[in-house]
């Protein structure tokens, strides 16, 4: 038994001096009370600022500012400002809990909560996304969300040798108010224009959308009473599709991600070199920006590229999320017995998108779509800025929007980029 106890301290010294860079010193053994021991690991638990002190020191209350928003359909933006003076990399794993329990939430099963934008240099904010809808029952997650009862705990070193920080996740703005979901909880910004249809916004897209379907991109009012029309939608979906069988392919589940731009690339020149990446975000959903479905079905989803746009004038990183990229992925053997695509409410003949095909193995097959979205990218950015209401929409954030657009739509550039997640 000794020698069991003896080979696990050397393990455990070990890689706390590789964790941490600082060795260990053995000590006399001690005979220490249990109850000593329970009050250390609860002190350790909670003293945030201790746990701070080795890999992100100093980490005062003053030196990384966190403000979480769900958007709906699993999506949680978390804004995050490094104050310090040391590049913060989040892990992609947390912890989710009941704020009026502390219960945590087992997440399902061999699924992983999807993560975007995880670095952040030195003196710099940005939006983090994460995506919770594969990895935890959104049905079971609605009543506590609604009662503000959630908040996450995110780390940089496994929750053991790094550092937890505590965020509270509030609930997005009340769609029918009109104001926009907000990371920043110190910002109160009124909206500038009604909601509008997207018949209103892109007449020329809704024209080819599928007769019976187009009703629904009319629908005036904001995203919330849309989205309380997709039951009916998605049976107007099946009237359609059910018919035609394996003629169509569906969306399939899949880990792709797309990856960071090469080295070099600038959205912004305003912004650092080395905080590009904090420009973009990604996410999978199934709703476009209107709350219109992207598929056909329940569950039926898409990966989404924004470009971030500053919520205030002068700054240079991070912002409102602008979807401007869509990609969609399907089983290979789906796509070979297929001649269409349904995407947005639209039937697409295979043949139209092959030059759009930016990614393939033995299993899947992913094509850039965002065409069928809209019909002008800084239309639809300017479109979607004026109904948050919280963007600073300037010649600025067009050019973003739009180096953004160019760079991750070329069919070269998402070849090299796309990959799956554990890749």
């Amino acid at each position: 038994m000794r020698s069991f106890s003896e080979e696990n301290y050397r393990n455990i010294q070990s890689l706390f001096t590789e964790k941490t860079g600082v060795p260990l010193r053995k000590r006399r053994a001690a005979r220490a009370a249990p109850v000593a021991l329970a009050a250390a690991v609860l002190a350790a638990l909670l003293t945030v600022t201790a746990l701070a002190a080795d890999l992100f020191s100093p980490l005062a209350g003053d030196d990384l500012a966190l403000g979480a928003v769900y958007e709906g359909d699993g999506v949680v933006s978390v804004h995050v400002e490094n104050r310090s003076d040391k590049e913060l990399k989040f892990q992609k794993q947390l912890r989710l809990l009941r704020w009026d329990t502390s219960e945590e939430i087992a997440p399902k099963r061999g699924a992983a909560v999807r993560f975007a934008n995880t670095a952040f240099a030195p003196h710099t904010e940005g939006v983090m996304t994460l995506d919770l809808s594969r990895a935890y029952d959104l049905e079971a997650l609605d009543e506590p969300l609604a009662q503000g009862g959630y908040y996450l705990v995110l780390t940089n070193s496994n929750f053991v040798f790094g550092q937890d920080w505590i965020c509270f996740i509030h609930a997005a703005a009340p769609e029918e108010t009109g104001e926009p979901a907000e990371a920043v909880p110190e910002k109160s910004p009124e909206p500038t224009a009604a909601p509008l249809a997207p018949a209103e916004t892109d007449a020329e897209l809704t024209a080819r959308v599928e007769e019976t379907l187009r009703p629904f991109f009319a629908m005036t009012g904001d995203v919330a009473q849309r989205r309380a029309h997709n039951a009916e939608y998605y049976a107007a979906c099946a009237e359609l599709l059910v018919p035609l069988g394996t003629r169509v392919a569906r969306p399939a589940p899949s880990d792709l991600v797309i990856g960071d731009a090469e080295d070099g690339v600038i959205f912004d020149p305003t912004a650092p070199a080395d905080a590009q990446h904090l420009l973009t975000g990604e996410n999978y959903t199934t709703l476009d920006a209107y709350g219109l479905p992207v598929g056909g079905a329940p569950g039926e989803e898409a990966l989404v590229l924004s470009a971030l746009v500053a919520q205030r004038a002068g700054d240079t990183d991070g912002g409102a999320p602008i979807p401007v990229v869509y990609l969609f992925t399907y089983f290979r053997e789906d796509v070979e017995n297929a001649d269409h695509l349904f995407v947005h409410g639209r039937l697409v003949p295979l043949s139209e998108v092959e030059d759009r095909r930016v990614y393939e193995d033995e299993r899947y097959v992913c094509y850039e779509l965002s065409e069928y979205f809209y019909t002008d990218v800084q239309t639809h950015a300017e479109t979607l800025c004026a109904q948050r209401g919280d963007v600073c929409w300037n010649d600025a954030a067009r050019q973003r929007v739009q180096k953004i657009y160019d760079y991750y739509t070329s069919t070269e550039t998402l070849a090299m980029l796309v990959r799956h997640l554990a890749a």
